[in-house]
């Protein structure tokens, strides 16, 4: 086990909003940028894998002692610093000869990738007022119908600042799209099937009403006719 994956980051007590809250904390070594996700699961804890995953995700880069730890700022500026090209010594004031032709060459500006828009106080409370509604537990995910990708758009917020506030705090989707479609339409045929299955035995209990009534009258039918065969028959002695 590498000295990194013996990292543990107990949980700690926080202010928040409505009280307090416990959390897991990791701190950047270089500025006072701090990043936690939520310790409030059935076990009190979340899995060091979870922590790893989240906090990787957002741009951490964890290290192997805290003195390593970096943030998503810091660790993009080390890395532009590592791959910063080492100017080359000049090779003397060598004169170029009378026949050379001296082609400038163009500066070559690298581009700096513009890190993406981070979600605001305002829309983060946004966010998490909607996953308060309809997301269930850690062990659940979300209530049926709902998923990061709906949430999303319900809100119009990029997919992105979904996964990453319910991983923080709430807990893993617990979700397929494809399987949740599939349950749903299971659901769908399964109550159709039982409406049919209800019905067929609604029609079975009145043809089985229906028959117990023509049995009650075969009695009869069968006295009356046994009547009216021996009064065709006296007639019949007569006639003769």
């Amino acid at each position: 086990m590498s000295a990194k994956e013996r990292r543990h980051f107990d949980p700690i007590t926080v202010p928040a909003e409505a009280g307090r809250r416990r959390v897991h904390r990791i701190t950047c070594s270089r500025c006072p940028a701090f990043a936690d996700v939520s310790a409030n699961t059935h076990g009190g804890s979340r899995a060091h894998d979870d922590l790893f995953r989240v906090w990787g995700r957002s741009g951490w880069e964890i290290g192997s002692n805290p003195n390593r730890d970096l943030c998503p700022a810091c660790a993009s500026a080390k890395r532009r610093s590592a791959h910063k090209p080492k100017t080359e010594k000049p090779m003397g004031n060598k004169p170029a000869p009378l026949n050379a032709q001296v082609i400038p060459m163009p500066a070559v500006l690298a581009a700096t990738p513009e890190a993406p828009r981070q979600p605001s106080f305002d829309e983060k409370r946004l966010i998490n007022a909607k996953l308060e509604e309809i997301y269930l537990d850690d062990k659940r995910g979300y209530a049926p119908g709902w998923t990061d990708k709906r949430v999303a758009e319900d809100l119009g917020v990029p997919r992105k600042w979904i996964e990453d506030l319910r991983e923080a705090n709430f807990g893993p989707a617990q979700d397929n799209e494809e399987i949740r479609l599939a349950i749903e339409e299971a659901h769908t045929l399964r109550n159709d099937t039982q409406k049919a299955l209800a019905d067929a035995r609604r029609e079975v209990a009145a043809m089985r009403q229906r028959a117990d009534q023509l049995e009650k009258l075969i009695p009869s039918l069968a006295d009356r006719f046994a009547d009216l065969d021996r009064k065709l028959g006296q007639i019949e002695k007569v006639l003769r």
